[in-house]
């Protein structure tokens, strides 16, 4: 890892067009609430790669006219990110098996890019966590201040 004093804010922001770019070519949005939050010890690299698969795994949920958003929120000793989408939400059972190797819904998947994620939050000390119902889904992702 190469840990540096980032601002995930600004890190979000540099990946706005891309992300937005992709979701245009859906059909969908990207919405975007940052609140003012300090700097953490951050690979940047983990961390846009973490952001990416987790936006595109949104985007994926969705039909056409879906919005994703990307939250940032600071609580009293701890950052959160949180990734919302408003697709179909993700069956019980898969909702239980998330991490596992392999595992995917997708037609072109190989099922790694959750477990990667799931990689760089444990490298960042940081906890995750995923709610979902036939509303969509949230992945929450909490880093210590």
């Amino acid at each position: 890892m190469n840990l540096e004093i980032k601002n995930l804010n600004q890190i979000i922001l540099a990946m706005i067009p891309s992300l937005e770019d992709i979701a245009k070519s859906q059909g969908k949005t990207i919405d975007i609430q940052l609140e003012e939050i300090p700097d953490l010890l951050l690979d940047e690299d983990e961390i846009n790669y973490l952001i990416r698969s987790l936006v595109n795994n949104a985007l994926d949920s969705m039909v056409k006219g879906g919005k994703a958003s990307i939250i940032t929120h600071k609580e009293e000793k701890t950052l959160s990110l949180s990734i919302h989408d408003n697709g179909s939400g993700i069956e019980p059972e898969i909702l239980n098996q998330l991490g596992t190797p392999f595992l995917t819904t997708k037609d072109s998947g190989i099922g790694l890019s959750f477990v990667i994620c799931k990689s760089i939050v444990m490298r960042h000390n940081a906890t995750l966590k995923v709610e979902s119902s036939h509303l969509g889904t949230i992945v929450q992702i909490k880093f210590d201040i």
